[in-house]
């Protein structure tokens, strides 16, 4: 999606007519899988044909700016979609938006632009989407499922205040030790030094807890100088990404308003806003080519220590802002711990960490007789891992049920049918498989991938991944058994 506002190139299509027929919500036993396809498909083939002879920049290769014309229709379309459903839903339940709150998941749940247009559009008293929307929440929403399912969630006070539910980093003293060669001094922190470390560069900062979900919220980030575009092509060098990745600002909750077209708060970095146009200038590095941002507010409350540092950034330079992205490389995950910082930073010639409260500066030049980590440190696996027997247990447990393959993967599939857990008995389910299997020539591959992927050697090996993919029905349970 970011390439979509990173190009100028846009071509004449009727997103209102190419998605009117497209039912996503209530109308269809199944996910329509083909009808998006031939969607994206139609937008593409526009694209080839009104941009063939199309003078665009060359700064962006020709491909890159037919991708951000597809884009940028497949959001239009994406956001009719979305504000078709949630007025649907809003008259389904008898709901006024101004007296409830907007809650999205799914991976979708992530595209700032549709949450804000939403927010906007239809004055929803807040937005109370987690920072783990996606599949990267799978486990706690399963365990959150199970726990309401039990009664345990009644009379609880479960509030999820702030992102930091991860890892906590339990190596640094380990860590420091092990990269002391590479270690010029290891001091308390203090802001004149971090907005010097700052100022037209790029520090590491990893502290506490690590995030839930797919995004760095100010524990495992790259932080740096919004006033520099120069910054912006130093992370993204860093990252080894293209050049016209846009880089997600941070700002103080209270000063939000005075840089950005709405002052609602965005812990999680949920919504793209409007940078105001008479500030635009100070922050260039922020700025998407369409004047938008992915921000972040912080508080105090949320994160004390990162919040002080942008204060002291604040004060120096009258910008209560610094520039986020994720800590890590291209194809590595996201740092965990200290040791895994402190090999990205020498790695990488990150001349900065500040670690767990302390600044850590590094050496940048070579380290005599000292070897030099080349590649991300190893993560650990353990977790998702030695994992075969209960998928295959549980595979087993859905056959020995009564279900065929080909009505498992129609189950999974089927939003409605999973709606209907009584009435989804394994007689009714496979029926309804054998049908579509008759008039679907693409049935019969859909399932044998699926069988590829679920089954015994497949590789979906967490339980929880098969589990969620049924709906979290217990067929035995189900059956009386």
């Amino acid at each position: 999606m970011a390439l979509a506002s990173a190009s100028t190139a846009a071509i004449e299509f009727d997103a209102e007519a190419a998605i009117a027929d497209v039912t996503f919500f209530g109308g269809s036993a199944t996910q329509p899988w083909k009808a998006a396809h031939d969607l994206v498909r139609s937008v593409v083939d526009a694209a080839e044909e009104q941009l063939a002879d199309a003078e665009l920049d060359d700064s962006l290769s020709r491909e890159d700016h037919l991708r951000s014309a597809v884009m940028k229709v497949i959001q239009r379309c994406c956001e009719g979609v979305a504000v078709r459903n949630v007025e649907r839903l809003l008259e389904v339940g008898g709901l006024r938006a101004e007296d409830t709150h907007l809650a999205t998941t799914g991976g979708y749940a992530l595209n700032c632009p549709t949450n804000t247009l939403l927010m906007d559009r239809f004055g929803f008293r807040g937005l109370v989407t987690p920072p783990c929307a996606n599949d990267s929440g799978q486990g706690i929403g399963l365990g959150l499922l199970g726990l309401y399912g039990a009664g345990a969630l009644d009379g609880s006070d479960l509030r999820i205040v702030s992102p930091y539910y991860g890892r906590d980093v339990l190596d640094t003293e380990e860590a420091l030790a092990e990269f002391a060669p590479w270690i010029v001094s290891v001091t308390d922190f203090e802001d004149e030094r971090f907005v010097a470390d700052v100022s037209d560069g790029v520090i590491a900062w990893v502290d506490g807890r690590a995030e839930l979900g797919p995004r760095a919220l100010g524990h495992r980030s790259l932080l740096g100088d919004p006033r520099s575009q120069k910054v912006k092509d130093l992370l993204n060098e860093y990252k080894r990404r293209q050049w016209w990745r846009p880089v997600a600002p941070m700002v103080m909750a209270e000063h939000a308003g005075e840089w950005f077209a709405s002052d609602r708060e965005s812990p999680y970095m949920l919504e793209a806003v409007q940078v105001r146009p008479e500030v635009r200038e100070l922050v260039p590095a922020i700025v998407h080519l369409d004047g938008s941002a992915r921000h972040q507010t912080v508080t105090a409350e949320s994160n004390p220590a990162l919040h002080r540092a942008l204060d002291a950034f604040r004060a120096a330079t009258g910008v209560p802002i610094l520039c986020n992205t994720s800590l890590n490389d291209k194809a590595e995950a996201v740092v965990d711990q200290a040791a895994q910082a402190l090999n990205f930073c020498v790695r990488k010639g990150v001349r900065v960490l500040y670690l767990c409260g302390r600044r850590v500066e590094l050496r940048t030049e070579p380290v005599p007789a000292v070897a030099a980590p080349t590649e991300p440190r190893p993560r650990a696996l353990e977790y998702f891992a030695g994992q075969e027997a209960d998928r295959d247990a549980l595979w087993q447990g859905w056959l020995d049920a009564g279900y065929t393959v080909e009505g498992m993967y129609h189950l999974s599939r089927s939003h409605q049918l999973r709606a209907e857990q009584e009435l989804s008995t394994p007689e009714r389910v496979n029926l309804l498989a054998a049908y579509r299997a008759k008039v679907d020539p693409s049935f019969s591959g859909l399932v044998n991938n699926f069988r590829r992927t679920h089954g015994p050697g497949g590789s979906f090996v967490d339980p929880s991944t098969l589990t969620g993919a049924f709906g979290v029905i217990n067929p035995l349970r189900r059956n009386g058994k």
